[in-house]
Parts: C-alpha cells; structure tokens; sequence
C-alpha cells in the first residue's frame, strides 16, 4: 500500500502537532497511533460536514485497506474519481487497484493500473499491476512489468517479486543468479546464516 503521507493525510494539523488543541487529536494523529476506528469516525464526520471531503476520503480509504474492509475502501475510491473527474490523481487509481486486488477483481484492478500507468508510469504501477497479473496467471505480462519495477526501483521485495514470477515461469538459472546477488549486496540476508 502507497505511504499516507504521499497523498492527502498531510494538512498543517498533522505537521505541527504542537499547533492542536490538546483536547482534540487530528484523524491524521489518530492512525499513526494505531488507533484507525477513531481515525475513521474523525474522517466521516468531517466528510458529513463537507470539511476537506477530498483528503478525508482519500484517508478514510487507506485506513479501510488497513482494516482489510476493502469495499468501504472502494466505496471511497469511487467517490473521489466521481468528485475529481479527470483530474483524479494517479495515486487514488493506484490505491482502488490495490483493494480491487485484494477482493480478487482481477481484470478490473488491471485496469487501474492501466489509467495510473497513463497518467504517471511508476514503480508501484508495474509493482502492482505485475502482481495482479501473477494473481491472474497471465505470467508473461507479469515478467513484464515487474522487470520493469525492478528497472525503476532495484529493492529486494521488487527482485524478490520478479524472482516468484521467473519460477512460475520454469526460468531457474535466472532466480538463482537474481538471488545471489541479492544475497551478495543485501546484508541483512547474510545475516541469516
């Protein structure tokens, strides 16, 4: 799941707590907490009032993925690409693709990524779309995309994800290099021995 704070969680409450009332914590403070019910009730009362609809949407959706209470995600999801039209951001498109998956929408979660990927080719776009395709048993579009996140962002979940999809595929002499150097640069695998 994209970081909340790459999206519309932070507002001047959240980067300066001192500024707060001390009777009052934000939604924002709330969910670093842990305590993400709390969260959700601030961010729909402040949707009921019309208060920062758009980030509280956006929000409120992540914490339901966290919850793993994916359709009331979607149903936020829906309401701001209603409420943003063409000018949703890349990352709403992302997240609904994200809790699609999760829900096994497969085709529609591809299609998700299909828009942000038009909108702003990204690593967490050929990360996610790769995996939906894995899910989907379509490997070879899943090679695709995931060299394509390793390309953009060489981490081991990245490599490690590519390497899933090469032994589906019967690629073997590739996994085994893929993780000896993952192995020969990563330190904290070394560690395992």
């Amino acid at each position: 799941i994209c970081s909340l704070s790459g999206g519309y969680i932070s507002n001047a409450q959240a980067q300066n707590p001192a500024a707060e009332n001390s009777a009052t914590i934000s939604a924002e403070e709330h969910f670093r907490r842990g305590s993400i019910t709390r969260a959700i009730q601030i961010w729909s009362s402040d949707i009921r009032n019309g208060k920062e609809m758009l980030r509280s949407l956006y929000n409120r959706s992540q914490a339901y993925i966290v919850l793993k209470q994916y359709d009331a995600a979607l149903q936020d999801l829906n309401q701001l690409i209603k409420l943003q039209g063409v000018n949703t951001p890349t990352q709403v498109y992302i997240i609904r693709g994200i809790a699609l998956s999760e829900i096994g929408r497969l085709d529609e979660a591809i299609a998700d990524f299909n828009q942000a990927e038009k909108l702003e080719p990204s690593y967490l776009v050929y990360s996610n779309r790769g995996l939906a395709y894995q899910r989907s048993q379509k490997y070879q579009m899943a090679l695709s995309d995931l060299l394509k996140s390793v390309q953009l962002s060489p981490t081991p979940i990245a490599k490690l994800n590519l390497a899933n999809v090469r032994i589906q595929l019967g690629q073997f002499a590739e996994v085994l290099t893929e993780m000896n150097q993952i192995l020969e640069k990563e330190k904290t695998y070394r560690d395992w021995e």
